[in-house]
């Protein structure tokens, strides 16, 4: 056997390191020799690994120069080190890798469908032609298995004579409560967004089979968690039949939610409320508006909402001039320049319940940025989501408000083509609450409207 020193075994196994990266190392340690003058795939694919798992890479020396020369036949016919060559029945040749399965292309789900619901002043029990559309669609499954669990509280037990009778129904209840929901029937979910002048709450309205029987479950997604409760308790009765104590008739500010009073003796006890300045009861929270953090701004504006919702608390602010000054300046800002949803629906709804005062219908028209803010609340007459349906209605309201009383000075402040494009919009708005708003405008613009 022929002896090799340890500088030619080290330059053999060099050059085969150099033979599977196709270039050549010439090396300074002795017996360190160049590759020849060919490249050869096929010859490569039989000593190469067919995988990465265990393929040891060492590298040239220190010294060594590195050439793009092809290889020769000489490092063709050298073999692995350590490596036993690949075989392949005859004529066959070294298999290409499998082709990945495809994925299963996804068929997207129908798009949701909009059913927009009425105010709570014109909210009725009784389902309209539409909702009988959407109901024959449903398709109720079982209840998924583990781990999906339903919400521990918030379901309800109903009996229906089918899929369509028991969509109806729930969608008759939201409807009765004033709540805006859209359907999916493929997935047999209801989302709905129920809005009112001191509360904003995103909720979702499930159905389920099991045991014959359909379980309708209730899940909020956001907003206050008192007023979610009781937008699910009038659900529940609305399904079961049930009967609610009644609530007084102001309650309608917190979705029938009243704070608990406290007993007469303690009342008797306490000191005589104080007087209360307007002035300061509308600059707190008008001040909360101009704050960096959008939670501030969104507690501020919902204590405006309060407060116009009030009867007493609107009457004593639209007694001072001050105080009128402040709210609509305030919220006029703050309408057109804030990002969230639920803060813009409490500026709607107080500008709204405060333009029924002729003290701040007065104001805002003769305000300096009266151009700015009508002319948002005319952009909000439009279609939309679930999101914002009740701050459109609460928009549309608090311009009908004031241009039943300036029609011609709304008119100039909004223009022309303002007006027009808001006329011709008439016969595409699907929420009738809208609707009938945008027309009072145009009425009270003395401007003839598209039907």
């Amino acid at each position: 056997m022929e002896r090799r020193t340890p500088d030619e075994r080290k330059g053999e196994e060099d050059a085969a390191a150099a033979a599977m990266a196709g270039m050549t190392f010439e090396g300074a340690a002795a017996g360190g020799r160049g590759l020849g003058a060919e490249f050869n795939l096929e010859q490569l694919s039989q000593v190469v690994p067919s995988t990465f798992e265990n393929t040891t890479f060492r590298s040239a020396p220190a010294v060594a120069t590195l050439h793009a020369a092809p290889l020769g036949a000489a490092a063709r016919a050298m073999p692995m080190p350590g490596r036993v060559p690949l075989s392949f029945a005859p004529g066959a040749g070294p298999k290409a890798p499998a082709a990945l399965p495809l994925e299963p292309t996804a068929i997207g789900k129908a798009p949701l469908q909009t059913v927009v619901a009425p105010s709570s002043a014109a909210a009725v029990a009784v389902p309209s032609t539409a909702d009988d559309a959407v109901a024959e669609q449903f398709v109720v499954g079982p209840v998924p298995p583990f781990p999906f669990e339903l919400e521990p509280r918030t379901v309800v037990k109903a009996e229906f004579g089918g899929h369509a009778e028991a969509a109806r129904a729930v969608m008759g209840g939201l409807r009765a409560e004033g709540v805006d929901f859209e359907a999916d029937p493929a997935a047999a979910r209801f989302r709905c967004t129920a809005c009112c002048a001191a509360a904003y709450v995103t909720l979702t309205v499930s159905l389920y089979m099991s045991a014959g029987a359909y379980l309708v479950e209730v899940q909020r997604r956001s907003g206050e968690g008192m007023a979610f409760m009781c937008v699910y308790r009038k659900l529940k009765a609305c399904l079961t039949g049930a009967t609610l104590p009644a609530t007084p008739a102001n309650s309608a500010l917190n979705f029938g939610l009243q704070m608990p009073s406290l007993p007469a003796s303690l009342l008797a006890m306490c000191d005589p409320a104080p007087a209360i300045d307007a002035v300061e009861e509308v600059r707190v929270p008008v001040s909360m508006l101009e704050s960096d953090y959008l939670d501030v701004q969104h507690e501020g504006v919902r204590c405006l909402s309060e407060l116009a919702a009030d009867a007493a608390a609107r009457d004593r602010v639209c007694g001072c001039e001050k105080a009128v000054e402040a709210a609509v300046a305030g919220l006029g800002r703050f309408i057109a320049a804030t990002v969230q949803v639920e803060s813009r629906s409490f500026a709607a709804f107080a500008l709204a319940n405060l333009t029924e005062q002729a003290a701040v219908a007065d104001c805002l028209v003769n305000s300096p940025q009266a151009a700015a803010v009508l002319g948002t609340l005319a952009g909000f007459a439009r279609n939309g989501g679930v999101e914002d349906a009740q701050m459109r209605r609460e928009s549309a309201r608090a311009l009908a408000n004031v241009a039943g009383r300036h029609g011609a000075k709304v008119a100039a402040l909004l223009g022309r083509d303002a007006l027009s494009d808001l006329a011709s919009a008439l016969g595409t708005l699907s929420d009738p609450t809208v609707r009938g708003y945008a027309e009072s405008v145009s009425r009270g613009c003395a401007l003839q409207t598209v039907a």
